[in-house]
């Protein structure tokens, strides 16, 4: 599944990943698409590193992905997993 969303003007296009680990079932937003700018190809590509900004961008990821699966439980360890 692909979902898109705008961030600053731009619209970027994450891909939905569900990966089973043992019982539980991980999904992943990844913004690794090549329909989207090389500048937001990176946002999900690492937890640390780049500035203030990358942050916020993963932090909205993060909260549209709770909006997807809100039923699910989820660790937020001040990083995009």
């Amino acid at each position: 599944m692909r979902i898109n969303i705008s961030l600053s003007g731009h619209t970027v296009w994450l891909r939905t990943w569900q990966v089973q680990v043992g019982r539980v079932k991980l999904y992943l937003l990844d913004s690794n698409d090549p329909v989207n700018m090389p500048l937001h190809r990176g946002i999900t590509g690492a937890a640390y590193g780049g500035g203030a900004d990358l942050r916020i961008q993963q932090e909205i990821i993060l909260g549209i992905g709770v909006e997807i699966a809100p039923s699910h439980e989820y660790c937020n360890r001040k990083c995009v997993i």
